[in-house]
């Protein structure tokens, strides 16, 4: 071993490659901040007891539970199907997904809801809680069906979902647990000749590209926060080996964004060259690699959507619907800049810094001030800049 080397790290991940490579990556951008700590892969768990190694980074199933026990390391798991009280972890706040979908549908124009939710499924029943909970503190209805994990969209539940579908007043929205339920969602739909966006918007969770951009329309999904769960482990189970906590600590990622694609995009649907130009405009913003204010400001194709709306905007709706875009599409400049409010709200077209704080507050659950003050103080963030 390197004598520079202090530490060694197993990291053990039977996951998909998307989600495995995520999280790696976010451990190697903490490996760049401590480069005493080397990190070992590990395939299978069985192999972790002739690993030698200081800790263990994995996300733990029932069915190797006892194997991390008879490990006698200090384990960080990464991710939660469920919790185990002897190892700390770094986790999604599933309550914040459920939230902030909640929010971005709302924010849509959305006023009746549903959830597609899996039973005896703790991370299922978290986003479940906080989707309700938002939509009850505006007094708003949603019906929840709850499917078992094991039959999820199998023939035998498609009635059953097309009947609870039936009992939500058009147009709805409604959130997936996970993009694997959007998606069958939105095949179901597609069957039944529901038609999506414009009669039911569909949302996931996960941002897998297979799942969202494999379905018709494309599909909106909260992203894991994969590198940010990667980078927080190996920064935890470090401050354990290092000496500055004893115990168990947990950590929750709260879910930060929303990858909007068409199947929440309602405002577009009786124009094809607006649904185009607003597409092309969510490609810019999500690259990152410009702020958002020239992106949607000073960009052509923001100027097109500009000029389209001036021309296209003869009642309240279609106004309503571009200040709904705005207003999204606002979050990246106040996550990744210090330009004062009272100059965003004036780049959105808000009066006041007072209003655009209630649309942001509306579409993301917090204030301006509260929302930036979180990423600034992000440890993920502040080490490597990455927002």
């Amino acid at each position: 071993m390197n004598a520079t080397i202090k530490r060694r790290f197993a990291v053990c991940l039977v996951s998909h490659k998307d989600y495995r490579d995520g999280v790696l990556e976010g451990i190697g951008l903490f490996q760049k901040t401590r480069p005493d700590f080397e990190f070992v892969a590990v395939d299978d768990p069985a192999e972790l007891k002739g690993t030698v190694c200081d800790g263990v980074l994995a996300n733990i199933q029932d069915e190797t539970v006892e194997l991390f026990r008879e490990l006698k390391k200090p384990v960080v798991k990464i991710g939660a199907r469920r919790d185990y009280a002897q190892f700390s972890s770094v986790q999604m706040d599933n309550q914040s997904a459920g939230r902030l979908g909640a929010c971005h549908l709302m924010c849509h124009g959305y006023r009746n809801f549903g959830f597609l939710s899996v039973i005896d499924q703790p991370y299922a029943q978290e986003r479940q809680e906080g989707f309700e909970a938002q939509l009850a503190a505006f007094g708003l209805p949603n019906i929840t069906l709850e499917l078992h994990e094991a039959e999820e969209f199998a023939l035998a539940s498609g009635p059953l979902v097309r009947l609870w579908l039936s009992g939500i007043k058009a147009p709805s929205a409604v959130m997936g647990c996970t993009d694997l339920m959007g998606r069958r969602l939105i095949e179901l739909c597609r069957q039944v000749k529901i038609r999506v966006p414009e009669d039911t918007a569909v949302l996931g969770f996960n941002n897998g590209l297979i799942e969202c951009e494999g379905s018709l329309p494309y599909m909106s999904s909260i992203p894991q926060e994969r590198r940010r769960l990667g980078y927080r482990s190996a920064e935890l189970l470090s401050r354990q080996l290092d000496g500055e906590f004893s115990g168990i600590q947990r950590i929750y990622i709260r879910a930060r964004y929303i990858v909007t694609r068409t199947s929440t995009m309602p405002f577009v649907f009786e124009d094809a060259q607006l649904n185009h130009l607003l597409e092309r405009l969510q490609g810019v913003v999500l690259e990152g690699n410009r702020l958002l204010a020239d992106a949607i400001l000073n960009d052509p194709v923001g100027d097109m959507i500009a000029a389209y709306f001036k021309e296209k905007a003869h009642g309240n709706d279609l106004r309503q619907d571009h200040l709904r875009a705005q207003i999204l599409l606002s979050e990246r400049l106040v996550r990744q800049t210090r330009l004062p409010f009272e100059e965003l709200a004036r780049l959105c077209g808000v009066a006041s810094e007072e209003r655009f704080n209630g649309l942001f507050k509306l579409a993301f659950d917090h204030d301006l001030q509260t929302y930036r003050d979180f990423f600034a103080n992000d440890p993920f963030a502040q080490a490597t800049g990455v927002y």
